[in-house]
């Protein structure tokens, strides 16, 4: 059965993005070919949309904003995670919500079921209606709890009428288990000039200057900056003037804006943002009412002021709040609060689930009272640990240690290890309690900034990775460090041509090439970078010059990786100069260099396709081999793919049987990767090499019949008509029953 996940009004070739109030219009523009691709989504076979950006990038009014295009029979499954989540209270709430529609009334559960999965399992397969499961802040749910959650998604992602979306701060490989990402967004910040558009929303203004500096305190993104000009209207004062304070503070700006923000709050509202926020998930209305705590007043100024949000009945404090910042909360209320809680956690045990005002799970609940018992235990001994029992080398005897907090160069050297285990969103956050603790010296500072920028850099959130180069820039500059502002410079350069500023990259670059104070090695790296960016614009003539001159500053303090990209590029500007003589040459060169060398690959498929136009089969099967067998090793199917093609062709015109091998080999590497354009490739050559042997002729038209699919979705006029002329030929060579089978079962 299919399932329609997209409302039929939709126009998938030209959709229409309204202003809507679940998103600010800002945000809207921001991301509009974000917004066009998870639209889109709903209309494919994939199954999961990951939603990722950094904290304040309007994940949750994205979502928001795209689940108003799914069709109106679909069931919407959503919930808030947050760092108390476990499994089970996600369970609870997604069945609540199903029990109470009158599609449940007709299903009847097992009732041998034992465990709440099981029971949301039967209910959705039963119910034949698209569901889609929406997890905002999936990266909160602890380590320890995320192995059920991911368990449940996993089988939930095996039922047709089931697609997911999650949203995350980071993207971070593996987070879904085996479940495969269909599509991934990143939110970004704003662009400098719907930034500008923003700030002038508010009847802000400022020079360029202060406009510029407002941009690298706020990154660029949504929320930060809505917090910001909320103060700047509150204080009746200048940006510039607001800047002003906060650099007197001394504070990260963070810090600085969550606890002037806190301040401004009247202290009744304060005093029920606290409690609101010391609460570690959401809560009903009803809850409120029933605690006694219902404000309507307090409410809608939290609201409205963004530090609160409401889904339905429940109210949600910020994620921004929810962090690690100083909100002002005196010792002896923030005691108070959690021995409120751990009262009203007490009494909600006693209740059947049933009756529950606060709808998560016993085990959650058991677990939420330990932990406010700790905090209390925490804030009372001056915010150190209890002291803790633990195992000495000598057998049954225990000995009591004090845990004491890291310190800056113990987490600092966390944070590094973190970040070459690749587990980035837990080292920016550590590198970030580094910056923004008191404690940090000026020099662990610039190199943590540094650091940063480059964790931001590998995770593609190339404007805050700017902001942090930047930071390092002007200390730099400060201090007159010149040898470390060139190699910042050719840092920034490269960050410049990620994000297609390409005349600042080479105004950033040429200041390093250009510099009497620039060592020799660094002289090679930037000469080669400014070639790859004027080959990247189209300018071979500047590229080839500057290769060149990469070439002239070679020492022997160059490294091979770096040397190896040398010799390949200037190969290929040699190549496209069509001088073949000095193209193989550095070809060559490249290939003999070892260790890490990524380029030697490419070096043999570049040589393999010169021979091959040239019609020496023989060299380029050779180089095509050695190239198809470095990427089998490393299961790059790319490179598989583009290999095995050749190699295909090659065996094709010798007449070898292993050009099947290779033609199949192709295909599956196509399928792989999931690229529309080399599977079309792929399946028209295997759908040939069957067509050129008459009893392999149903094989070619199937494959053709598969073609044709994948031409129509491309939208590929030119490869559509090549197929159906083969497919009117082998109309006229086969059977006609034979034909309308094969054309009823895979046209």
């Amino acid at each position: 059965m299919e399932y329609n996940f997209l409302d039929s009004s939709v126009d998938t070739e030209n959709i229409n993005l309204p202003e809507a109030g679940c998103i600010n219009k800002f945000l809207l523009k921001n991301n509009y070919a974000e917004i066009i691709k998870a639209v889109d989504f709903f209309n494919s076979d994939d199954i999961l949309l990951y939603v990722h950006g950094f904290l304040g990038t309007g994940k949750r009014q994205f979502i928001n904003y795209v689940s108003e295009f799914i069709n109106k029979d679909v069931i919407k499954l959503e919930y808030y995670c947050k760092a108390s989540t476990v499994c089970d209270d996600i369970l609870i709430s997604f069945i609540d919500v199903i029990e109470k529609t009158t599609l449940s009334k007709a299903v009847n559960i097992n009732a041998k079921v034992t465990t709440l999965s099981v029971k949301l399992q039967q209910y959705i397969s039963s119910i034949k209606k698209p569901f889609v499961i929406i997890l905002h802040s999936y990266d909160d749910i602890s380590a320890e709890n995320n192995g059920l959650v991911i368990d449940f998604l996993e089988k939930l992602s095996q039922l047709t009428n089931v697609k997911i979306i999650a949203s995350t701060r980071a993207m971070t490989p593996g987070i879904f288990g085996s479940i495969k990402v269909g599509k991934k967004v990143f939110l970004k910040a704003f662009s400098k000039d719907i930034f500008r558009e923003f700030i002038s929303s508010y009847q802000i203004t400022g020079t360029d200057t202060v406009l510029e500096d407002f941009y690298k305190y706020t990154r660029g993104y949504y929320y930060y900056t809505a917090l910001s000009l909320k103060i700047v209207q509150a204080m009746k004062a200048q940006l510039g003037d607001f800047l002003g304070k906060f650099a007197q503070s001394g504070m990260s700006f963070d810090s600085y804006l969550g606890l002037t923000y806190i301040n401004m709050v009247p202290a009744t509202i304060r005093n029920f943002f606290w409690f609101l926020r010391t609460v570690r998930h959401g809560l009903t209305l009803n809850a409120l009412a029933v605690f006694e705590l219902y404000d309507e007043f307090s409410l809608e100024y939290l609201k409205n002021n963004l530090m609160i949000f409401q889904v339905g009945e429940t109210v949600y404090v910020q994620d921004y709040f929810q962090q690690n910042i100083d909100i002002s909360i005196p010792a002896k209320t923030e005691i108070k609060l959690h021995k409120y809680i751990i009262n009203i956690y007490e009494k909600q045990l006693k209740e059947p689930l049933q009756t529950r005002e606060i709808m998560i799970s016993r085990h959650a609940l058991r677990a939420e009272i330990e932990y406010h018992n700790k905090r209390i235990a925490e804030i009372e001994s001056g915010k150190n640990p209890q002291p803790q029992i633990v195992e000495t080398v000598t057998p049954r005897i225990k000995t009591e240690t004090i845990e004491k907090s890291p310190t800056i160069d113990e987490k600092f050297k966390r944070a590094k290890k973190l970040a070459e285990e690749k587990k980035n969103t837990e080292a920016i956050e550590t590198f970030i309690e580094i910056i923004n603790s008191p404690e940090v010296d000026i020099h662990t500072l610039i190199e943590t900034r540094m650091l940063l920028a480059r964790l931001y850099k590998e995770i593609g959130d190339y404007q805050t990775a700017q902001h942090y180069y930047e930071l390092v820039e002007l200390f730099y500059k400060k201090n007159n460090e010149v040898i470390n502002l060139n190699y910042l410079y050719y840092e920034l350069t490269d960050l410049y041509f990620l994000m297609y500023k390409n005349e600042r990259a080479i105004e950033t670059i040429k200041k390093v090439i250009y510099s009497v104070d620039t060592p020799q090695s660094l002289m090679v790296s930037s000469c080669t970078l400014l070639g790859n960016i004027y080959s990247a614009m189209n300018n071979p003539d500047e590229a080839y010059s500057y290769y060149q001159k990469a070439l002239e500053s070679l020492d022997d303090n160059t490294t091979n990786e770096t040397r190896a990209e040398l010799y390949f590029k200037y190969a290929l500007a040699n190549d496209d100069r069509q001088d073949e003589k000095n193209a193989f040459e550095y070809y060559a060169k490249c290939i003999t260099i070892g260790g890490r060398n990524p380029y030697k690959v490419l070096a043999y498929s570049n040589m393999g396709s010169c021979y091959f136009d040239n019609e020496n089969l023989s060299d380029a099967r050779d180089c095509f081999t050695k190239a198809y067998d470095i990427e089998k090793s490393n299961n790059n199917y790319d490179g598989i793919y583009y290999n095995a093609s050749y190699l295909a062709k090659i065996c094709i015109k010798e007449k070898d049987k292993k050009a099947l091998e290779y033609l199949i080999e192709a295909k599956q590497s196509a399928e792989f990767i999931n690229e529309d354009f080399y599977l079309l490739e792929a399946t028209l050559a295997l759908g040939d090499y069957y067509y050129n042997n008459i009893s392999l002729n149903k094989k070619a038209l199937i494959e053709y019949f598969k073609a044709r699919r994948i031409a129509q979705t491309l939208g590929d006029s030119i490869n559509i008509s090549k197929i159906e002329a083969r497919i009117k030929d082998m109309k006229l060579r086969m059977d006609k029953d034979v034909f309308s089978d094969l054309e009823r079962k895979y046209g």
